[in-house]
């Protein structure tokens, strides 16, 4: 499937497309993607999972996270630390979260919990607005996830709905491609990565 043009128009049917999804509609594709990530062969093999904690109208990740937890795995979340700059820091099942900047709930800043991004046995789960099937993505754009990513050396994998799901999306040279796509269909491995 063809991508709408420019980045902002591609911005601008994904978040259409996802204002409209019924909500039980939408529990279902999230449960489903959730699934299609536990299942994998990267999930069951990681030690340290990077997960980010949903809003409203992103893929729910609470069930990966209460998965991971009870599989005895690290999680860490992202707090983002200035403009385009994020880290990961570990965070426990029943730690307190607080929002962010953005209003996305965050651990606090322990420098005991901060992550190196060449931490061995992980796998960063990585959102979006859509996803290309060569391993392009496009965020809100801001850039923290790309400029994280530069950094980064384990295996990352973009949750996306299916209907945005496109073969390739425009990017830019500091735009930071995908290993793999979780959509509600399943799993599917990229090509092309940087």
């Amino acid at each position: 499937m063809t991508a709408p043009g420019t980045k902002e128009a591609c911005r601008t049917f994904a978040r259409a497309y996802r204002h409209g999804l019924p909500v039980q509609e939408k529990q279902e594709r999230d449960a489903a993607i959730v699934d299609a990530l536990l299942g994998s062969q990267f999930y069951l093999d990681c030690t340290l999972l990077l997960c980010y904690a949903s809003t409203r109208w992103e893929i729910d990740t609470a069930a990966l996270l209460r998965a991971a937890w009870r599989d005895g795995k690290q999680v860490a979340l992202p707090r983002c630390e200035g403009p385009g700059r994020m880290r990961f820091y570990l965070a426990a099942q029943e730690e307190a979260l607080h929002p962010g900047p953005f209003g996305i709930l965050e651990p606090g800043p322990d420098p005991g919990r901060l992550v190196e991004t060449s931490a061995a046995g992980s796998l960063c789960v990585v959102p979006g607005l859509c996803m290309g099937r060569d391993g392009s993505r496009i965020g809100y754009g801001g850039g923290y996830y790309d400029r994280f990513l530069a950094r980064y050396r384990g295996v990352t994998v973009g949750v996306c709905y299916d209907a945005v799901l496109f073969d390739s999306l425009p990017q830019t040279a500091e735009d930071r491609r995908l290993h793999w796509i979780a959509t509600e269909r399943g799993m599917s491995a990229c090509g092309g990565q940087k």
